[in-house]
């Protein structure tokens, strides 16, 4: 239950913020953030929510139905808070998060290699389908903070923050024309 709250909490704290940035005059050289712009906010602060709490989940030994629960309060909680969906970003990271998880705890290079080509499949798919990216990218994370200290985890999701800023922005300023 505490999971779902989590989420939830999670989810309207997203739902406020995008609503807030969507009715503001948010803009950096060519990126405005209001208007459509705003999706942006619920796209990294949902990949960052599931990342933290399916990390607490996890490392804390609760059953690992509460990340079920734990994606559907966030998802709910954004959908009451902006009236947004955010459907695939949860699916997609666990679906690599439970093919994978085996592969990567045999400690094998094959294992890295994969979670690094995940993070790069899902900066190419930052331009086709954002949500995709996320998922993609939030799933290696994930499964790397299984693996090591609380404080690294931490670290862990800093590095996360900047890798979905980047595949937010940074990819898309990148090819834009100037």
């Amino acid at each position: 239950m505490i999971a779902f709250l989590l989420g939830l909490g999670a989810g309207i704290v997203l739902g406020i913020l995008t609503t807030v940035v969507e009715t503001s005059r948010l803009a950096f050289g060519p990126l405005a953030f209001y208007g459509n712009g705003a999706l942006i906010v619920p796209s990294i602060g949902a990949g960052l929510g599931i990342y933290a709490i399916w990390t607490w989940i996890v490392r804390s030994g609760r059953a690992r139905g509460e990340l079920l629960w734990s994606a559907l309060g966030l998802l709910l909680g954004v959908v009451v808070a902006a009236g947004l969906v955010v459907v695939l970003i949860a699916p997609i990271a666990a679906v690599t998060y439970a093919v994978y998880v085996p592969l990567v705890q045999r400690g094998t290079v094959i294992g890295a290699a994969v979670l690094t080509g995940l993070v790069l499949l899902g900066l190419v798919f930052a331009f086709l389908m954002p949500p995709l990216a996320v998922g993609l990218i939030v799933a290696p994370f994930l499964i790397t903070a299984m693996r090591t200290t609380a404080r690294n985890a931490v670290l862990l999701g800093g590095l996360l923050a900047l890798v979905l800023i980047a595949a937010s922005i940074g990819v898309p300023l990148l090819t834009a024309r100037r």
